[in-house]
């Protein structure tokens, strides 16, 4: 007599999950994770420059708030110092970016290619905001589960807010240029002493924060959904997989 643990919903025998239904359940669960994020990030890409600023300081400081109550201890501190920080840095650049974005048309190639350094740079200051958007969402959504990595959120987001001070610092250098130049003229003209002055302080600027935890943020597009990003290398690890099992030769 079998006993009813043996047997399935309709009174088969019950066989455990394969190892291969297990990881085809997990590559499922992680794509459909990917897909989630792609279309919040999507959202974010899509937000006007206005609505991404307000929304960046409203959970900086509500971050800076929960993390200011949690008592004298450093990590709290740095963390509540990062999110003061975002929460400056992005009200400073807001008005700057919109500026540029103000004059950025007259750079233009022709109307049909609407592309020069003013649209980049404020495009990449863009991404960074949004990055840190994503980010400050998720402290908030997660900083008081007992998963939650503080150490990881607080590199990750010291490492971003360096890299938006830096874009300040480069749309205050962009906006000297507009105001030192002619009406779209791309260079100085006549004044040496200006060039060199100008230079000289752009050389201080530190690059280094656009390299490691920030390396090619700006590039992101929403576009490059999962599925696309990795069909591909499923793919590969199916063929790897069929390469690993041995043939039906060498199991008997």
């Amino acid at each position: 007599m079998e006993s009813a643990g043996e047997a399935g919903p309709a009174g088969a025998p019950w066989e455990p999950a394969s190892k291969n239904d297990k990881e085809r359940s997990k590559r499922q669960s992680r794509r459909e994770w990917r897909k989630v994020k792609a279309k919040a990030l999507q959202l974010i890409h899509n937000m006007d420059l206005r609505t991404m600023t307000q929304s960046l300081v409203t959970l900086a400081e509500d971050n800076m708030a929960f993390f200011s109550s949690q008592g004298p201890g450093e990590t709290a501190r740095r963390l509540s110092s990062v999110f003061a920080g975002v929460r400056e840095q992005a009200l400073g650049l807001e008005p700057a970016l919109g500026r540029l974005l103000g004059v950025a048309h007259l750079f233009d190639l022709d109307a049909e290619t609407p592309a020069n350094g003013y649209r980049s740079l404020v495009h990449t200051a863009r991404c960074c905001m949004a990055h840190l958007l994503h980010k400050s969402r998720y402290v908030a959504s997660n900083r008081r589960s007992i998963f939650f990595r503080t150490s990881h959120n607080l590199a990750e987001l010291e490492a971003y807010l360096a890299a938006l001070t830096q874009l300040r610092a480069l749309t205050y250098y962009a906006q000297r240029l507009l105001a030192t130049n002619r009406p779209g003229g791309l260079f100085f003209e006549g004044d040496e002493g200006l060039t060199s002055d100008f230079l000289r302080e752009y050389v201080t600027l530190h690059k280094g924060c656009f390299y490691g935890r920030c390396l090619g943020f700006q590039a992101f597009s929403p576009l490059l959904t999962p599925n696309h990003a990795h069909g591909d290398t499923a793919h590969l690890g199916t063929k790897r997989e069929a390469a690993r099992r041995p043939s039906n030769s060498q199991e008997k």
